[in-house]
């Protein structure tokens, strides 16, 4: 009679301690705190903290409802640059309750107008008789798109409101070690390109030239004419940024 009773009064016991963490799980309140908000090559990065068993959704300021992962209780939200200042919302959310909190992003600069860039982009292509499969497009909504992509490189830019407001020259797949001569052409000819679009001085190239030697030494960062560029070699990949420097 003393065992079975010893045995429901456990099962009773188990039974109260799962009802308790039921209520318990109920009763957390999704929580979003903010760590840093950047300008990061085209985009702008949200980083943040958050309930490790939160859903996070974000609203950017065209409207649309995104969901961003979240890692361990930590999120990463990155959304496109913008000449103008604008707010992004970010919600957490646990069952049935929600937390939510705005986000100021501040504007950034532009480089210039991307119908006018395009046009003097694609004439030097011409003048030096490289081919149309490296020209831009002439026209791009809002957004970041890909120019062209040719031999493993891509051009990618951010537009807002008709400004392009920065380009990077991309090889995803190889570091400057690893990269063959048809890549490294290409890669050489779209930087040059833009360089000479915004008129940039031998500084700028030269910098080009000294990092691609050693990158491992060399700075790759560099300002010509108001414009910032930026030379990176990742354990993966290859990149060149061009922005408006701080204004």
């Amino acid at each position: 009679m003393r065992r079975a009773y010893k045995i429901w009064l456990k099962s009773l016991l188990g039974f109260i301690s799962i009802v308790v963490l039921l209520i318990s799980a109920g009763c957390v309140q999704p929580s979003i705190n903010i760590l840093s908000t950047e300008v990061k090559g085209l985009g702008i990065l949200i980083r943040g903290d958050t309930n490790t068993t939160a859903d996070i959704t974000y609203e950017d300021d065209g409207g649309e409802v995104k969901k961003a992962e979240n890692l361990s209780g930590k999120f990463l939200i990155s959304v496109h640059q913008s000449i103008e200042d604008r707010q992004v919302k970010i919600t957490s959310t646990i069952g049935k309750k929600s937390e939510e909190t705005v986000v100021d992003v501040k504007k950034v600069g532009y480089i210039g107008s991307y119908e006018e860039i395009q046009e003097d982009y694609n004439f030097a292509l011409d003048a030096a008789e490289l081919g149309a499969e490296n020209k831009w497009p002439e026209t791009v909504e809002d957004g970041i798109h890909d120019f062209n992509n040719k031999n493993g490189i891509k051009v990618i830019g951010n537009i807002s409101q008709g400004m392009l407001t920065s380009v990077m020259i991309q090889n995803a797949d190889y570091t400057i070690d690893a990269m063959n001569e048809k890549e490294i052409n290409e890669f050489t000819t779209d930087f040059m390109a833009i360089s000479a679009v915004l008129e940039a001085e031998d500084k700028v190239y030269d910098t080009f030239d000294r990092y691609f030697e050693n990158p491992k030494t060399e700075s790759g960062k560099v300002e010509s004419g108001g414009y910032a560029y930026e030379f990176i070699d990742t354990p993966t990949s290859v990149y060149a940024i061009v922005t408006k420097s701080e204004y």
